[in-house]
């Protein structure tokens, strides 16, 4: 409010309102130029981009995971406002693909993840990382459920593969003896045979964390016992057949 006033012998005042708006500020800024396609980056204002960025027109949130990877020049505009002239800035970031999802095969105990030029590894077991295993093979040393994940030159890591049930004991053959389960698949009852002249065999089932869930006998010279799996989760295990000839393994499926 600005006040005006005459003096003299007919003094008089006068008032006036006058309004000052300061300038919008278009100036915005993401926490970073490069990103991985996953998760989302934000900022604050109204914005705009090319075809192929996930942006939210009103909060700058950027959507990593539905973006196409590329290279983005994002604009705030800041609309005119109490006499003051529409403005606008920009910012540039860039959204690196991910590494395709890796497989994990076995060859025995050695594990070993499909080829990503230029990246780099690490093996899990039981989802908890394996200090050192960084290559692209890794001889396992424990049962359990082994995963990777492959990192590629821009720092983007892969989704894990798919899990690899390993059981690490030991694999020698039931001398003169040939062991059998059927059927297999199961839905749950399964028979094991055994031909040939045997002692006492210890029957083990694993699950795919390598941990025991069934334990029974086959008696001497018995040729066959069926196990009721019905009790057990749908999945992939191990039958461990073992007496003083020596110890013979098996991959179950549980359906």
């Amino acid at each position: 409010m600005v006040t005006y006033t005459v003096g003299g012998p007919c003094p008089s005042t006068g008032t006036a309102s006058v309004t000052i708006t300061a300038p919008a500020v278009a100036t915005f800024s993401y926490a970073n130029s490069n990103y991985c396609a996953t998760g989302t980056a934000s900022a604050a204002g109204t914005f705009t981009s090319t075809t192929g960025l996930s942006v939210n027109a009103t909060t700058g949130a950027i959507n990593l995971a539905a973006s196409t990877p590329g290279t983005y020049t994002v604009t705030n505009t800041v609309a005119a406002n109490g006499g003051c002239a529409t403005v606008s800035a920009t910012a540039t970031l860039t959204i690196n693909a991910l590494p395709a999802q890796p497989t994990l095969t076995a060859s025995g105990a050695v594990l070993t993840a499909s080829a990503v030029p230029g990246a780099t590894y690490q093996f899990y077991l039981n989802g908890v990382a394996i200090a050192g295993a960084t290559g692209q093979a890794y001889t396992a040393t424990q049962s359990g459920n082994y995963t990777v994940v492959v990192t590629n030159a821009a720092g983007c890591a892969s989704l894990p593969s798919a899990p690899l049930a390993v059981v690490t004991a030991t694999r020698t053959s039931l001398a003169g003896v040939e062991l059998a389960v059927f059927p297999n698949p199961t839905t749950g009852l399964l028979t094991v045979t055994l031909n040939g002249s045997h002692a006492l065999t210890q029957l083990t089932v694993y699950n795919a964390l390598g941990q025991e869930v069934l334990r029974a006998t086959l008696p001497a010279g018995a040729s066959s016992r069926e196990l009721d799996l019905t009790s057990l989760a749908t999945g992939v295990y191990m039958l461990k057949a073992t007496s003083p000839a020596g110890t013979a393994m098996r991959r179950l499926v549980r359906n």
